[in-house]
Protein backbone atom coordinates (compact mmCIF):
# COMPACT_ATOMS: atom_id res chain seq x y z
CA UNK A 1 0.00 0.00 0.00
CA UNK A 2 1.43 3.51 -0.90
CA UNK A 3 3.72 4.39 -3.08
CA UNK A 4 7.14 2.03 -3.29
CA UNK A 5 9.75 3.00 -1.44
CA UNK A 6 12.95 4.47 -3.34
CA UNK A 7 16.19 2.79 -3.40
CA UNK A 8 19.55 4.44 -3.82
CA UNK A 9 19.27 4.14 -7.81
CA UNK A 10 16.19 5.64 -8.23
CA UNK A 11 14.15 2.33 -8.53
CA UNK A 12 11.74 0.30 -6.82
CA UNK A 13 13.75 -0.93 -3.04
CA UNK A 14 14.78 -4.64 -3.64
CA UNK A 15 13.96 -7.54 -1.18
CA UNK A 16 16.65 -6.74 1.80
CA UNK A 17 19.01 -8.81 1.57
CA UNK A 18 21.16 -10.60 4.18
CA UNK A 19 24.73 -12.04 4.46
CA UNK A 20 23.12 -15.61 3.10
CA UNK A 21 21.50 -14.09 0.14
CA UNK A 22 24.80 -12.43 -0.99
CA UNK A 23 27.33 -15.02 -0.53
CA UNK A 24 24.92 -17.83 -2.05
CA UNK A 25 25.64 -15.68 -5.65
CA UNK A 26 27.06 -17.55 -8.52
CA UNK A 27 30.74 -17.67 -8.73
CA UNK A 28 32.20 -14.60 -10.86
CA UNK A 29 29.51 -12.45 -9.64
CA UNK A 30 30.12 -8.86 -8.06
CA UNK A 31 28.79 -6.38 -5.04
CA UNK A 32 29.45 -3.08 -4.84
CA UNK A 33 31.47 -2.25 -1.48
CA UNK A 34 30.60 1.40 -0.59
CA UNK A 35 32.62 1.28 2.26
CA UNK A 36 35.22 -0.60 4.23
CA UNK A 37 35.79 0.07 8.23
CA UNK A 38 37.01 -1.16 11.40
CA UNK A 39 34.33 0.02 13.81
CA UNK A 40 30.78 -1.96 12.78
CA UNK A 41 29.01 0.80 14.51
CA UNK A 42 30.72 3.34 12.24
CA UNK A 43 29.26 0.49 8.88
CA UNK A 44 25.52 0.55 10.30
CA UNK A 45 25.45 4.65 10.75
CA UNK A 46 26.80 5.32 7.32
CA UNK A 47 23.92 3.17 6.14
CA UNK A 48 21.55 5.16 8.32
CA UNK A 49 22.79 8.39 7.10
CA UNK A 50 22.72 7.04 3.59
CA UNK A 51 19.23 5.89 4.02
CA UNK A 52 20.27 2.40 2.61
CA UNK A 53 18.80 0.17 5.25
CA UNK A 54 16.78 -2.93 4.18
CA UNK A 55 19.44 -2.22 0.62
CA UNK A 56 23.04 -2.52 2.06
CA UNK A 57 24.38 -4.61 4.31
CA UNK A 58 27.21 -4.98 6.68
CA UNK A 59 29.21 -8.47 6.32
CA UNK A 60 31.91 -8.97 9.05
CA UNK A 61 35.06 -9.71 7.50
CA UNK A 62 38.86 -10.51 8.56
CA UNK A 63 41.63 -8.45 6.89
CA UNK A 64 45.25 -9.09 7.79
CA UNK A 65 44.00 -10.60 10.78
CA UNK A 66 41.47 -7.71 12.81
CA UNK A 67 38.36 -7.45 12.15
CA UNK A 68 36.50 -5.41 9.13
CA UNK A 69 33.32 -4.00 8.36
CA UNK A 70 32.52 -3.82 4.51
CA UNK A 71 29.14 -2.04 3.65
CA UNK A 72 28.37 -4.11 0.20
CA UNK A 73 24.91 -2.99 -2.02
CA UNK A 74 23.51 -5.23 -4.67
CA UNK A 75 24.64 -8.53 -6.56
CA UNK A 76 25.81 -8.17 -9.85
CA UNK A 77 26.55 -10.72 -12.62
CA UNK A 78 29.75 -9.27 -14.20
CA UNK A 79 32.20 -6.70 -13.19
CA UNK A 80 30.62 -4.24 -16.07
CA UNK A 81 26.68 -4.71 -14.59
CA UNK A 82 28.20 -3.34 -11.34
CA UNK A 83 30.22 -0.45 -12.96
CA UNK A 84 27.28 0.44 -14.93
CA UNK A 85 25.42 0.18 -11.01
CA UNK A 86 27.91 2.40 -9.49
CA UNK A 87 27.65 4.98 -12.26
CA UNK A 88 23.91 5.14 -10.75
CA UNK A 89 24.43 5.69 -7.54
CA UNK A 90 24.04 9.17 -5.89
CA UNK A 91 27.09 11.41 -6.07
CA UNK A 92 27.21 11.60 -2.02
CA UNK A 93 28.08 7.54 -2.63
CA UNK A 94 29.71 7.81 -5.82
CA UNK A 95 32.14 10.23 -4.11
CA UNK A 96 33.01 7.73 -1.29
CA UNK A 97 35.51 5.26 -2.92
CA UNK A 98 32.61 2.63 -3.96
CA UNK A 99 34.20 -0.12 -5.73
CA UNK A 100 32.79 -3.51 -7.70
CA UNK A 101 34.13 -6.22 -5.30
CA UNK A 102 34.01 -9.80 -6.40
CA UNK A 103 32.03 -11.63 -4.28
CA UNK A 104 34.18 -15.10 -4.47
CA UNK A 105 36.96 -12.55 -2.26
CA UNK A 106 34.33 -12.00 0.15
CA UNK A 107 33.58 -15.57 1.00
CA UNK A 108 37.24 -16.19 1.29
CA UNK A 109 37.71 -12.94 3.83
CA UNK A 110 34.48 -13.68 6.01
CA UNK A 111 35.06 -13.31 9.48
CA UNK A 112 33.16 -16.42 10.97
CA UNK A 113 34.22 -18.95 8.20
Amino acid sequence: SGAPVVNATGGAAPTPRDEAWLLSRPAGAYTLQLIGVSNRLSAENFIDLHRLRGEALVLPLTVKGRPWYAVLLGSYPTRQAALAAQGKLPAALRGAGVWPRPIDSLRQARADR
